[in-house]
């Protein structure tokens, strides 16, 4: 009698110490997520550059500053080209990125989108196999991809997570 209460108070104690140990990982996994951690490198240096495009793009524009990056590239493709754009936004806070994370998302209410696994929460669309659009957010840092010709969502996304985040 004495060895069955011995036992049945090691499975207690075994169901307590993994329910401790489980709601532990849960906590210190919220507490060092990525995702809330601010990113404070320039939005510039997050950018593609021309050398990591394909043989035959030209870059075409760009503007940068602490906290917005464009860079626009063309492509002579046939039968006709297109254009990649990248906009990076840095925000000074995570909820100031959602924010307009969820502003650029709600701009496309009227477009089916697919749920994209790039950074803390993404999506892409496809407007016609002309313009297709790849916007993620990674903490406090919004991203939007859009390129233009014939393309589909797929190739837009391959460039999106050429972005240095």
């Amino acid at each position: 009698m004495v060895g069955n209460m011995k036992f049945k108070n090691l499975g207690i104690i075994a169901i307590l110490l993994a329910s401790v140990l489980a709601m532990g990982c849960v906590n210190s996994s919220e507490k060092s997520s990525s995702s809330s951690v601010l990113i404070t490198t320039s939005p510039a240096q997050m950018l593609p550059t021309i050398n990591d495009m394909p043989d035959g793009t030209q870059k075409s524009s760009e503007t940068a500053n602490e906290t917005y990056a464009e860079r626009l590239f063309l492509f002579h493709r046939i039968p006709i080209g297109g254009s990649l754009r990248f906009k990076i936004n840095k925000f000074s806070s995570i909820d100031e990125a959602k924010e307009n994370y969820n502003f650029i998302k709600n701009g496309f209410s009227e477009y089916k989108l697919t749920s994209k696994s790039l950074g803390d929460e993404g999506f892409g669309l496809s407007q016609a196999d002309v313009i297709s659009t790849i916007a993620f957010r990674k903490a406090n840092v919004v991203v939007t991809v859009v390129m233009g010709g014939y393309t589909t969502l797929d190739e837009t996304e391959s460039y999106a997570k050429m972005v240095r985040i």
